[in-house]
């Protein structure tokens, strides 16, 4: 059989063009982008295990027109409870504020005092604001009922979870979580949500697992909470 050279040749270009243009489309997906940031994070099977994930660290926190520097322990089972205790950084107490929010409640100690429960639009805040920690685990929006759509440039995320606030997820190249954005209920019960957008820098590990090491937040465009995790246990129960 002869074959014309210019036919063999047309068609050996078209199948070198069109083989890679069909990869990288096939990369241009919420899954296959979400698969990426998994990688990144530590794998699926070390996120999967994370059923505990405990931060120690310090923070600097502004709001009404103060500034003021805390020690901060952190304790989130990943779209469950989650707990939080704080000591003001040379403060005339050593009694902690400890805020708990579980599936059902929530309930709040000030200064070691009695044990409150949260009001329900405080509820509401408290439970939208962890919900970012149960977000970086990245596995859980594989649950069902959770939604993730593609975004800005193929590399951001919208996602959605029955028990946390719709979300925006940007990642760099690499799959690394650099920013997010959502709003949260008013903790007044009156008033507008609350703009969010997060940013996230360096990384710890433990157990395989890949984390942040600095959370910032700007709320309403305002630099709010600025989060330097000194140490990372991550459980599997």
């Amino acid at each position: 059989m002869i074959l014309h050279r210019r036919t063999f040749i047309g068609g050996l270009a078209a199948s070198v063009v069109t083989a890679p243009s069909a990869w990288a489309e096939s990369q241009r997906t919420p899954d296959a982008l979400l698969d990426r940031a998994i990688d990144w994070a530590g794998g699926a099977e070390a996120l999967s295990k994370a059923k505990r994930i405990e931060m120690f660290g310090h923070a600097t926190v502004r709001g009404g027109g103060r500034k003021f520097k805390i020690r901060t322990f952190t304790s989130v089972q990943p779209f469950g409870t989650c707990l939080s205790r704080s000591w003001l950084v040379d403060g005339e107490s050593n009694a902690p504020n400890i805020v708990t929010v579980t599936p059902e409640s929530g309930t709040v100690s000030r200064n070691g005092g009695k044990t409150k429960e949260m009001p329900p639009a405080m509820l509401a805040h408290e439970r939208a604001q962890f919900a970012i920690y149960s977000y970086l685990t990245l596995v859980g929006l594989r649950d069902p009922g959770a939604t993730i759509k593609l975004g800005d440039r193929g590399r951001t995320l919208d996602v959605t979870h029955p028990l946390a606030p719709p979300t925006r997820l940007r990642f760099d190249g690499g799959g690394r979580l650099t920013d997010a954005w959502n709003s949260v209920p008013n903790p007044a019960g009156e008033g507008e949500p609350i703009a969010q957008h997060f940013e996230f820098s360096d990384e710890l590990e433990s157990a395989g697992v890949r984390w942040p090491r600095e959370i910032s937040i700007r709320q309403n465009d305002r630099r709010y909470f600025d989060l330097t995790i000194e140490r990372l246990v991550v459980a599997a129960r």
